[in-house]
């Protein structure tokens, strides 16, 4: 494309096509018909490789992120033993209350807290 001093676009074509001559193929007429009637056959075989190692995939990252949730359960799980065992030393010493688990779960805490106080001249 190119600019002209009228403010006009005119097109040029600046490729250039080359032809190259094509070697004769190597096949024969019936090879080549052959080829193409294994080729469907071929693909359907590969797609179902593909597929099957597709699976083998998504089962190997499905048991890594069971084998993490596990080990973030057994992880959970010591740290709640860990945390009842000293409760009752908390609770020796002063730290915190004795309370059931009932108990603990009603309490509500209700915090108020004033922002702003203006005063308005009536």
């Amino acid at each position: 494309m190119q600019w002209e001093n009228d403010d006009s676009l005119t097109l040029t074509c600046s490729t250039q096509f080359i032809w190259r001559p094509r070697p004769k193929l190597l096949l024969t007429e019936e090879e080549q018909e052959e080829v193409r009637k294994k080729l469907t056959a071929t693909m359907k075989r590969l797609e179902k490789e593909d597929a099957m190692l597709r699976k083998r995939k998504q089962a190997s990252a499905n048991a890594e992120r069971v084998k993490q949730l596990k080990e973030f359960r057994d992880m959970m799980a010591e740290r709640h033993r860990v945390f009842l065992e000293q409760q009752q030393r908390r609770i020796a010493l002063g730290l915190v209350k004795a309370q059931t688990e009932e108990e603990a779960k009603d309490i509500v805490e209700r915090v108020e807290e004033l922002i702003s106080e203006k005063v308005e001249p009536m």
